[in-house]
């Protein structure tokens, strides 16, 4: 799915590099972290495609895959620095480093790479406070014209909790069950987030995971 352009900063991680990532997040800072749960949930995709057959340049799961790079020049296993891409219908990046004073290694990642599209409407997630002012900067010299800032909040539930999971009493006309290929259309339609995420990633995403809708 990747190609690896030994010109740029960045250097995709092997899947066996993802893992150690995972892992050392994992200790520096928990279960609940967003930066955890984003490699966690790429590696578990990874799994249900492979089980399932699905190359890595199938087209219709493209939106699936994740790849995860670091400083060409550094060690990611010092400070966890790590750029995440993401293809769809745009393009989605993602960010972090642990390390003290500004994280140098990551800065240089973001300012010396050509794989983010900065002018396309590259949509930055996960982006944590203290970095926010400078990526900010940074569009804006990349040539970004209109910035638009969205605060996301997420709730994480361990899996014993969401197992029983109190349900709200529906009106008599609502139910609740586990969505099938045949709702992603409707749901697609009334998706706040339909304008990055296409029909196709919503088909794979409801047909790898455990979705409810009402």
């Amino acid at each position: 799915m990747s190609t690896d352009k030994n010109d740029d900063i960045l250097r995709p991680l092997s899947d066996s590099e993802v893992d150690e990532m995972l892992d050392l997040y994992k200790v520096k800072f928990g279960v609940k972290n967003f930066h955890y749960l984003l490699l966690y949930n790429q590696r578990k995709w990874d799994r249900q495609l492979s089980e399932a057959q699905i190359p890595r340049d199938d087209l219709n799961h493209i939106s699936l895959r994740k790849q995860f790079y670091t400083h060409r020049r550094g060690n990611f296993r010092t400070w966890g620095t790590y750029v995440s891409l993401h293809r769809d219908i745009v393009q989605s990046v993602s960010f972090f480093s642990w390390q003290p004073d500004g994280g140098a290694e990551l800065w240089e990642c973001l300012e010396q790479t050509q794989l983010i599209e900065w002018t396309q409407g590259a949509l930055l997630t996960n982006v944590d406070l203290g970095f926010c002012d400078r990526v900010k900067e940074l569009a804006v010299r990349r040539g970004v014209t209109s910035i638009q800032p969205r605060q996301c909040s997420g709730m994480v539930l361990s899996h014993e909790d969401a197992l029983c999971a109190e349900v709200p009493e529906l009106l008599s006309e609502f139910d609740i069950r586990r969505l099938r290929d045949e709702d992603v259309a409707m749901v697609h339609n009334s998706w706040p987030n339909k304008g990055e995420g296409s029909l196709t990633y919503l088909r794979a995403l409801v047909r790898f995971n455990k979705s409810l809708g009402i």
